[in-house]
């Protein structure tokens, strides 16, 4: 038998609270979003987390997400604190901005820890990323 699967039909605000370690990527975020739909509020808080794609994200979940047909209609704000400009980041920051159809504001909250921002920004796919969704605000 399969397991049931759930609706969340009046959730608004979505928050999610990552530590290490974890084997959580942004497929099973949009899967659950997929079943919420009047979330208007998305916040994704990775500050003890680092999102290491693994083995399962790289050959099924990557490629299924790239096949499918995502779309978020009510998801105005998405905000994501302890963003630290890994790669995978960055790929669910160009997610939403192109899945989430209402999608007004983007924040990414840097940690407040030198060391972690040691990486700096990745300015060229930042940039890249406000000229192809122009409608939405991306803050840093």
């Amino acid at each position: 038998m399969r397991s049931p699967i759930f609706k969340f039909l009046n959730l608004k605000e979505f928050c999610i609270l990552f530590k290490a370690p974890n084997l959580c990527t942004l497929y099973h975020i949009t899967e659950f979003l997929k079943r919420s739909p009047k979330v208007e509020k998305v916040l994704i808080d990775i500050k003890k987390f680092t999102f290491e794609p693994g083995t399962l994200w790289i050959i099924h979940q990557k490629s299924y997400m790239e096949s499918s047909n995502y779309e978020f209609n009510s998801i105005k704000e998405v905000t994501i604190d302890g963003y630290k400009n890994h790669c995978h980041e960055l790929d669910i920051v160009e997610f939403f901005c192109g899945h989430a159809k209402s999608l007004k504001k983007l924040k990414l909250i840097m940690p407040k820890n030198v060391k972690k921002r040691a990486r700096g920004l990745d300015y060229a796919r930042l940039d890249y990323i406000r000229s192809r969704f122009p409608g939405v605000k991306v803050e840093v």
